[in-house]
């Protein structure tokens, strides 16, 4: 009697994951028959290449060194499948293709192969090793004809990882539903993408407050949450666990993998972020929701905590910025982030001023003809601004460009932007906040030129931020040439956005220089995408007559704007009449190119806060006004502080920080930092520090902090 001989191949690669195919071939039609047939194993071992190993799992393994195959339980054939082996030889891309021989009787055989770590020993009856994938699966052969059947070689799970989200934060009271990222790796390091897993992971929690959508893990593909219920409980374990065992057939295993990952106990909600200038879009400076510090904490005295001089700054004079509830290396922490003009962007622990995280990719840029800064080093002018939502925080710096760094570790994001703010860092520079609009994704940046150095291409632009690509702008208010300026902004709140949601912008530029026109020295009112829509400049014969401060935008008797002018004058705009020109001009201090009179403006409570550096129709201190219909101001009180006189040159007092019925601010070249009774001007506190204070301070969550010219940073608390 003839033998009839099929082939049967079991082909895996690369790029299929761990599917294989069994194959059987007749070369010519047979009648049927019970007699065993020859079948050929074929396999293909990848060898590891460091850039297939960055860009997925290696199924079948790279660390294959054997295989054991069944079939129909009877004992294994082992093979080893290395260079060198029998059946074995190497490709033209340095992969190992082996083939194997075993014997298959026709009809329903199930087929059983497991793939080892280890080469086996000459003579070896059962395998030994760690497994790295497995398959048993019933395979139909048909007599007389060819046959096709596909088996998928699972991975044998050797270890398991569990990771909870850089940006979690779980606060007491607030359902929260948490993703947790569930990977498992064979003996070989590999992370398995086979579909499904040889034995599912077992998932289960410590306490009832946190609930899995799934209590299994069969494949990679599949996801599972952790939902948060709000209950004030301790810290959450969550375990994850597989058996590793391989079915038992022959070979077997008694592997096992667990893992498990902690939730630190939720935060209390009494917890407010301090995200951007001014505390929101509008610059108002005013913080609504704090509780802890007010007049009584105020006048009984606050206590310095901590202060910190800023590695690697010379110095600082950006807002600091504080984000709470941050999922640091396992546990939640408060953050305080201030940048400084070495192009450093640092993130302090906001209990005891340690630093979390540094910062430097944004850069500085030296600029031998601009004393701004004193000795010549420009780097993070402008406050950086926090995306909560994708834990980042957006920071320009002397290079020019806008970055996104991660709020938990500091790192700088890959594969974001990095965006162009200015195509000549050398002549322009970012003296502005970052204004982040999150509802729509944009972030806005304004540039002024070092010191009215001409030539100068000042301008507005707008960076998606999905992408950090720059998707409007730039916006010159007049042509940029060799002899001129275009006119920029300087002051530190930048663009302030309309709390309506019109979309409009509104901003305070500076002059052209040298009679060059254009429009300047003026408010202006953009579209989110770049366009000017109307503009007013108020007549002055004063020479350099800039708007050095921002603009603070509100809704009070009006869409109303209040902004100060180089002239001394406080000026009053309608948001909707921006082009009919100021509703009201209030003089508040003496006129001075210099630039004294930067002051940026406060609104809480019907209030108007302004700072006045310069004494004339009132004395130098703080000034409050009451808002009425039409947008109109009327004096309320003024405080002076004490021991300051005008300020001299480019040296204003700082914004004002409103918060609980108290407003904050610093004195400039006078080194002290005012607490004042928000609603008469009375002198609750006060402290003096080492250098000046030229930047707004904050107020969140209990604490005040201050950033000082000689990059120090302050926390005073009760």
């Amino acid at each position: 009697m003839d033998r009839r001989v099929s082939t049967a191949c079991v082909c895996a690669f690369l790029a299929g994951c761990g599917r294989a195919e069994v194959t059987s071939v007749v070369p010519r039609p047979q009648a049927a028959t019970n007699v065993a047939q020859r079948v050929v194993v074929s396999i293909l071992i990848p060898k590891t290449r460091t850039a297939s190993a960055s860009r997925r799992p290696l199924y079948i393994s790279s660390s294959t060194k054997s295989l054991a195959l069944s079939v129909n339980g009877t004992p294994p054939v082992i093979a080893n499948l290395v260079a060198g082996s029998p059946g074995c030889t190497t490709t033209a891309q340095d992969d190992i293709s082996c083939t194997i021989s075993v014997s298959v009787p026709p009809g329903n055989d199930t087929f059983e192969e497991t793939l080892y770590d280890q080469v086996q020993s000459p003579g070896a009856t059962s395998p030994s090793g760690n497994p790295l994938s497995h398959v048993k699966q019933v395979v139909v052969i048909k007599a007389g004809q060819p046959n096709a059947v596909r088996l998928t070689l699972n991975g044998v799970i050797a270890s398991i990882s569990l990771q909870l989200p850089a940006n979690l934060a779980l606060v007491q009271g607030t359902t929260t539903i948490v993703p947790l990222a569930v990977s498992a790796q064979d003996a070989g390091g590999n992370t398995i993408i086979a579909d499904p897993y040889d034995n599912p992971i077992s998932l289960s929690t410590s306490d009832r407050s946190m609930t899995l959508s799934s209590s299994s893990f069969a494949t990679p593909a599949d996801t599972v949450t952790l939902t948060y219920n709000g209950a004030g409980t301790p810290a959450v374990k969550i375990t994850a666990s597989a058996p590793g065992a391989l079915g038992g057939g022959t070979p077997s295993s008694t592997l096992a993998a667990t893992a498990s990952v902690t939730l630190p106990a939720p935060r209390t909600p009494n917890s407010t972020d301090w995200t951007t200038f001014g505390f929101d879009a509008q610059r108002t400076g005013n913080n609504p929701s704090e509780a802890a510090l007010g007049s009584s904490a105020a006048s009984h005295g606050l206590g310095l905590k901590w202060s910190v001089k800023i590695p690697g700054a010379s110095y600082a004079d950006t807002q600091p910025l504080v984000v709470t509830n941050v999922f640091v290396n396992g546990v939640y922490d408060d953050l305080v982030i201030v940048g400084d003009e070495r192009g450093g962007l640092t993130a302090f622990n906001a209990v005891d001023g340690s630093v979390i995280w540094r910062n430097a990719t944004s850069g500085s840029q030296t600029v031998a003809g601009c004393a701004d800064i004193p000795d010549r080093v420009f780097g993070v002018t402008g406050t950086p601004a926090v995306d909560r939502a994708n834990n980042r925080v957006y920071v320009v710096g002397g290079a020019g460009k806008m970055y996104a760094v991660d709020i938990a570790s500091g790192a700088t994001l890959t594969g974001w932007g990095p965006a162009t703010v200015t195509t000549n860092p050398a002549q322009d520079h970012a003296y502005s906040a970052v204004t982040f609009d999150a509802p729509n994704h944009r972030a806005f940046v304004s540039t002024a030129s070092y010191c009215d150095i001409v030539p100068s291409a000042e301008g507005m632009r707008a960076v998606d931020t999905n992408s950090g690509t720059v998707v409007a702008g730039p916006l010159y208010f007049n042509p940029p040439s060799s002899s001129t300026l275009s006119a920029g902004i300087w002051g530190p709140g930048g663009l302030s956005v309309d709390p309506r949601g019109s979309g409009y912008l509104y901003g305070a530029i500076g002059n052209t220089i040298n009679g060059a026109g254009g429009v300047e020295d003026a408010i202006v009112q953009v579209t989110s995408g770049m366009q000017l829509n109307a503009y007013n400049m108020p007549p002055t014969t004063l020479p350099d007559a800039d708007f050095g401060g921002s603009p603070v935008v509100y809704q009070d008797g009006g869409a109303c704007l209040a902004v100060e002018q180089k002239t001394g004058i406080l000026f009053v705009y309608n948001l909707d009449a921006i082009s009919s020109g100021a509703s009201q001009a209030i003089a508040i201090g003496s006129a001075s190119s210099a630039g004294t009179n930067l002051g940026t403006p406060a609104y809480s409570d019907h209030i108007v806060y302004v700072p006045a550096a310069s004494t004339g129709a009132y004395s130098h201190g703080m000034l409050a006004f009451d808002v009425q219909q039409g947008c109109q101001l009327s004096f309320r009180w003024k405080q002076t502080f004490t021991g300051t006189g005008n300020q001299p040159g480019n040296a204003p007092f700082s914004p004002p920080t409103v918060a609980n019925g108290v407003v904050y601010a610093g004195d400039g070249l006078g080194r002290t930092l005012y607490a004042l009774d928000a609603r008469s001007g009375a002198m609750l506190w006060h402290y003096t520090v080492t250098s000046p204070i030229f930047t707004a301070p904050t107020v969140a969550d209990g604490r005040l902090y201050a950033v000082t010219w000689n990059a120090t940073l302050y926390a005073f608390g009760p």
